[in-house]
């Protein structure tokens, strides 16, 4: 109980001052973006699937893939971290 208050106000004194008081308004910005990307990587599945016909995907177009696939775990990722810091009070949410 102790150690995970510790952690709790730990977190909220160095995060809080590193990051300025956010709004949920400020919040949809990430949230387009974190779309935009899940929807690149699903359009670039079906396109390869559409392509491919009974034959397999170009090397290419798994490395495109691969790369989109990457960018979207990296940023969804850092956006439940945010929104577990969000959860948990380690950030002032201005009302």
């Amino acid at each position: 109980m102790r150690f995970s208050h510790a952690v709790r106000e730990g977190n909220r004194a160095i995060i809080n001052a590193m990051i300025p008081e956010i709004s949920l308004d400020d919040l949809a910005p990430v949230i387009a973006l974190l779309a935009r990307i899940r929807g690149g990587y699903l359009r670039q599945l079906l396109e390869i699937t559409e392509g491919a016909g009974e034959g397999l995907p170009r090397a290419e177009e798994i490395e495109k893939l691969s790369q989109l696939r990457s960018t979207y775990e990296e940023m969804s990722t850092a956006t439940q971290a945010l929104e577990v810091a969000l959860e948990r009070g380690y950030l002032d949410i201005k009302q």
